[in-house]
């Protein structure tokens, strides 16, 4: 008898030391996959201001010297767009052969003043990295829960500092450090009109369906499900909208819009990104967002369709559960290669433990 409970407790110990040693290996491959040393940041070696916020950026992260790139564009060349072959080769050819040179990259940023659309395709030069390709591909990370590695998916995440001015960018990089703040409620404004079309039906139910995610998580929400555009008049931590498609849209409750540290949004507009750098579009735009103190947005250089935006459902609940920015983003995107636009620091993690 002695024996055999000697055995037992011998057996439970060593059970519980495999138990520890996954669990902790487990801890290590997240804690990789969000690595600042898996960060390539790619700037315009031709303008001091984009080398700067790279180096602003890495240093406030700690990635290594190593993870830099500058791409010697053109100063006479800073417009949004560029030509396919103008990507090819002097975008996508020198990051991925830098990328070739480092141990593991799963994450890209783009620093202001860098091309965010492609001429010849109407997509995003941002999308175009991330899938390895400039025509509309599946998103294999699309409806994934575990952490995020290239190597796993053949994919990166890529993500923009960008804005109206480089103030704007700069802020990106400050609130993506800060932490999340609990009583800051995650706000779903739904547009009752669009209940009367299928598609848009279809994703008004993605908003209740949000809600509920995020109540079992214990985060405050706000649905509103009335036909005034909202304008909550509180710092917010999350937001999704139809903003200007909105039937009763309002520009002044969008520029009231204040954001909480840490805070993420989805809009369903076309061309929500079209005007990332100066104001102008004529629809609802993402950088107006960034301005107001978002941390991180998704927003499309051109039309991608509904079923192209972001899921909220696996967006707010994943990234509120601890989930960094970019997986949270690209986990609720179904595409690659496409005209998706993602900003904000990719590590970007607040609610994380």
């Amino acid at each position: 008898a002695h024996r055999k409970d000697g055995s037992r407790r011998t057996m439970k110990s060593r059970m519980t030391w495999c138990l520890a040693a996954l669990l902790a290996l487990t801890a290590v491959s997240a804690s990789q996959a969000q690595s600042p040393g898996t960060v390539l940041v790619v700037a315009n070696a031709n303008n001091p201001q984009s080398v700067a916020l790279a180096n602003y950026y890495m240093n406030r992260r700690g990635i290594p010297a190593s993870n830099k790139l500058l791409l010697a564009w053109d100063a006479s060349d800073n417009a949004d767009t560029c030509t396919l072959a103008h990507y090819n080769a002097n975008i996508a050819a020198p990051v991925y052969a830098k990328i070739a040179t480092l141990a593991a990259i799963d994450y890209i940023v783009l620093c202001r003043n860098l091309p965010i659309k492609i001429s010849d395709t109407s997509g995003s030069v941002d999308s175009a990295l991330a899938g390895k390709s400039t025509t509309k591909r599946s998103n294999p990370y699309a409806g994934r829960t575990n952490a995020f590695t290239s190597a796993a998916y053949g994919v990166y995440l890529v993500t923009r500092l960008d804005g109206w001015s480089w103030g704007d960018a700069v802020g990106l990089v400050n609130r993506g450090l800060a932490k999340a703040k609990p009583t800051a409620p995650f706000v779903l404004d739904k547009d009752p009109a669009k209940d009367a079309g299928s598609d848009t039906l279809t994703y008004n139910m993605l908003f209740d369906s949000a809600n509920t995610k995020l109540i079992a998580l214990g985060k405050p929400t706000l649905l509103n499900t009335s036909s005034t555009f909202l304008d909550p008049a509180v710092a917010i931590a999350g937001y999704i909208s139809w903003g200007s498609n909105d039937a009763n849209f309002s520009i002044t409750a969008y520029n009231n819009l204040t954001f909480a540290p840490g805070a993420i949004a989805e809009t369903l507009v076309s061309t929500s990104a079209s005007n990332l750098r100066y104001p102008g579009g004529w629809q609802s735009q993402i950088a107006l967002l960034i301005r107001n103190g978002i941390t991180g947005v998704k927003g499309y250089v051109a039309e991608p369709f509904t079923s192209a935006t972001a899921r909220p459902q696996i967006l707010f609940p994943r990234y509120a559960g601890g989930a960094n920015l970019a997986s949270s983003f690209y986990a609720s995107s179904p595409y690659m290669g496409w005209k998706d636009v993602i900003v904000g620091d990719p590590l970007c993690a607040p609610y994380a433990p």
